[in-house]
């Protein structure tokens, strides 16, 4: 069945949204697919179509044999497809006019960073499907001109509020079961602070100690923490080689939404440089957030 398809992962949501070649690709779609760009819905799911955007098949479901009869039937109608309407024509360009990816501003020669989050602590612990401990990813970036405010001239830095700011805004959210509706405003971060401090200098590389705290608080939902972390930062290089935050708390209210309310539970993040694998250059989630775009 592998040998069949090529597998593609993208972000649904900015499609059905947003605009542009891709969004209207997307969309010409998941109007023939299991949720029909029904309002209220999530166009979430496996969508199965030719190169020419044929539709084929769709499904929502995280059941292996469930997928795997979609494929079979998405194959099926794939095989009774006409060969003219199997290719695009004429063939797309590669990056077509109108096309806007947030992974056009990856920050090669800045501070990339993989955030995990998951709940900690035994008190209203969650579970998701047949997930009893959870866990999810996101990516958060900083400029070059951003990283180099995390590093200490001399002793101690206060690393500069509008980058603490946005970290407790776009970043620590309550995202362990799934993407939040939106990220926190700007007026509703209540405190965030961060220090980094040189704890050595050996061979030119600085060794420093992170320390900070965040509370945002928004429409009955908020996060409370408390970070502590570790780097080493190449002056040579002018780049991080580790670094290493954790931030643990207090989550409380709707996280994506009403009636998703559990309670107020420990919630924890490890921020950690991430790759350069392809997977490790996606932009983060609410990167519109960012205010990077002008």
């Amino acid at each position: 069945m592998a040998r069949n398809f090529t597998p593609v992962a993208d972000d649904m949501y900015r499609f059905t949204v947003g605009s542009g070649p891709e969004a209207e690709f997307f969309k010409s779609i998941a109007r023939q697919g299991h949720a029909g760009l029904r309002a209220g819905q999530t166009q979430q799911g496996v969508y199965v179509f030719a190169p020419s955007g044929e539709f084929l098949a769709s499904d929502i479901s995280v059941s292996p044999d469930r997928i795997m009869t979609l494929l079979r039937r998405g194959l099926d109608r794939w095989k009774e497809l006409p060969r003219g309407r199997r290719l695009m024509k004429p063939a797309p360009a590669a990056d077509p006019p109108g096309r806007e990816r947030a992974e056009k501003h990856h920050p090669k020669d800045g501070l990339v960073l993989r955030v995990f989050t998951r709940d900690r602590g035994d008190a209203n612990r969650r579970s998701y499907g047949d997930r009893t401990d959870p866990w999810n990813t996101d990516m958060a970036w900083f400029t070059a001109d951003e990283m180099r405010e995390f590093v200490p001239a001399r002793g101690r830095r206060e690393i500069p509020a509008h980058l603490v700011r946005r970290l407790a805004r776009v970043h620590l959210l309550d995202f362990v079961r799934g993407l939040p509706l939106s990220p926190f405003q700007d007026g509703s971060v209540e405190r965030a602070s961060m220090q980094a401090d040189v704890v050595e200098v050996k061979a030119g590389v600085v060794s420093m100690r992170l320390t900070g705290e965040s509370r945002a608080v928004e429409a009955g939902r908020g996060i409370e923490t408390r970070m502590l972390g570790r780097a080493t930062w190449d002056p040579e290089k002018s780049r991080f080689t580790s670094f290493e935050l954790v931030a643990t708390g207090t989550r409380w209210g709707p996280a994506r939404g009403a009636g998703d309310n559990d309670g107020p539970g420990g919630i924890g993040y490890v921020l950690k440089l991430a790759g350069d694998a392809p997977h490790d250059r996606v932009a983060p989630w609410f990167f519109g957030a960012y205010g990077w775009r002008r």
